[in-house]
């Protein structure tokens, strides 16, 4: 071999060993690499594993134990899932009328009224003509039909069938029931307070309560059907002590306890509890399970490999968002306002891409909650006040606090006539504008822009 041949061949040598020292520089990195990343996820994983242990070492847990029982012996769902489709394909006019709060029907009937109509401006009922009775037959009937069965669920336990493991794609269908039945006995109740029978009335009213008791699962979505059907029911016992007076004591009694079931403490923070466990379960543990549930080649959740690097990070923060909001559930009504108030303004801003995508708008939820609680203590307010022998002429000490008053301060009362007066909420401008309230049509926030919540009573005459 010449020198030149066996220079050649040290020099190709020196090039492969320079390749090989390449290769495994590079495959060291790599390796140094995924270590080092590994040890980003186990520690992002142990983050969200410590919120978990932390809420559920507060008594938060968020486990499929600690949030979803299982259905009892006697549950009364499947019998109020039997009413399903009750007020399906209805008539036009019969559909205005399912949406006709007592009073509006009452106005629309005083021959005195300069117009008579039900429904919206644009789409009305007519009532020089049969339609509103015939409307009002055919939901009661309905009504009536399934009667039996509903009082019997409810006297039950319902826990409604709902596969938890599909996390937040999970169905609801339930509550759209629950909803229809509930319209359904608002109009029967003021149709019956209407022709004077003052005992059905109140009998449909405490049904409706009763009603919005009943979807008791851990979700936002659950916790604001509810709050929807009690206010259906606080419109109905608002016109009911205007149609025909308080009801009979023990009915009150009833009444007066499923209000303050609905205003219980822990509904806001038990239902961002069962948000966090259906994130959990929509969030899988494996990267590569989400992409392919989100249906990612790289374009709707972006790189796929930088989303499998940041997915554990993504996943923590989801988490720990979410248990922020667990705890400010549990803070008195302001304080946990003013909170939630702080995070949307400043630390949403940052929020990494699952956080944006799966948080719910937390503050307009819980101002949701907060007007929900408004109303339902301005019904026990006036509820009281309704059933003694005349208008107080100042607020009974036992008059609740006011959720939307930042200093805690009760809700504000006022007598306006002899048997007229009227209670308030503050509302969620936080300003008493004095208990002025605006056309119910044309405010579709009570309590802001110059208005306050306002219960009224006007206490029909008494028997000649």
């Amino acid at each position: 071999m010449s020198d030149a041949e066996s220079g050649a061949g040290e020099a190709a040598e020196r090039g492969r060993g320079r390749v090989r020292r390449v290769l495994l520089g590079a495959g060291a990195v790599c390796v140094l690499l995924w270590l080092a990343l590994a040890g980003l996820r186990a520690r992002w994983e142990g983050d969200l594993q410590a919120e978990l242990d932390a809420l559920a070492a507060d008594g938060l847990g968020v486990s499929d134990e600690d949030l979803h029982p299982p259905a009892p012996a006697r549950n009364g769902a499947p019998q109020l899932l039997g009413t399903r489709g009750l007020f399906e394909k209805l008539p036009p006019d019969v559909s205005i009328m399912l949406g006709s709060r007592p009073r509006a029907i009452r106005a629309a009937l005083d021959p005195e009224a300069s117009e008579a109509w039900l429904g919206s401006e644009s789409d009305r009922l007519p009532l020089d003509s049969p339609e509103v009775a015939n409307a009002a037959a055919v939901i009661i009937e309905r009504v009536d039909r399934v009667e039996a069965s509903v009082d019997e669920a409810l006297s039950r336990e319902c826990v409604f069938p709902v596969d938890w493991s599909k996390g937040l794609e999970a169905d609801y269908d339930h509550l759209e029931t629950l909803k229809q039945l509930a319209w359904g006995f608002v109009v029967r109740g003021g149709w019956a307070a209407l022709h004077g029978r003052p005992e059905d009335s109140w009998r449909d009213a405490e049904r409706v309560f009763q009603l919005a008791c009943a979807p008791a699962e851990p979700t936002l979505i659950s916790m604001l059907v509810r709050h929807s059907i009690a206010e259906l029911g606080a419109d109905m016992l608002e016109d009911l002590l205007t149609l025909v007076g308080p009801p009979p004591r023990a009915q009150q009694g009833r009444i007066e306890a499923l209000l303050r079931e609905l205003d219980g403490p822990e509904g806001y923070a038990r239902a961002m509890r069962g948000e966090v466990n259906l994130g959990l379960h929509s969030l899988p543990s494996d990267a590569g399970a989400f992409l392919r549930k989100a249906g990612a080649g790289g374009n709707r959740v972006g790189s796929a490999l930088v989303t499998r690097l940041l997915y554990a990070r993504w996943r923590r923060d989801y988490v720990r968002h979410m248990a922020r909001f667990v705890r400010i559930g549990t803070l008195p009504s302001q304080e946990a306002l003013l909170a939630a108030e702080a995070f949307e303004a400043e630390e949403a801003k940052e929020l990494s891409p699952l956080a944006s995508q799966f948080l719910p708008s937390v503050v307009r939820t819980y101002r949701r909650d907060l007007g929900a609680h408004a109303r339902v203590r301005l019904c026990l307010a006036g509820l009281r006040l309704s059933s003694g022998e005349g208008l107080p002429e100042r607020a009974p000490a036992d008059v609740p606090v006011d959720p939307w008053d930042r200093d805690g301060g009760a809700l504000r009362y006022r007598l306006d006539g002899p048997r007229k007066a009227r209670l308030w909420s503050v509302g969620p401008d936080h300003r008493d504008d004095g208990g002025l309230f605006g056309d119910p049509w044309d405010e579709p926030t009570p309590g802001s822009d110059g208005t306050d919540l306002v219960f009224r009573i006007e206490l029909p005459l008494g028997p000649d």
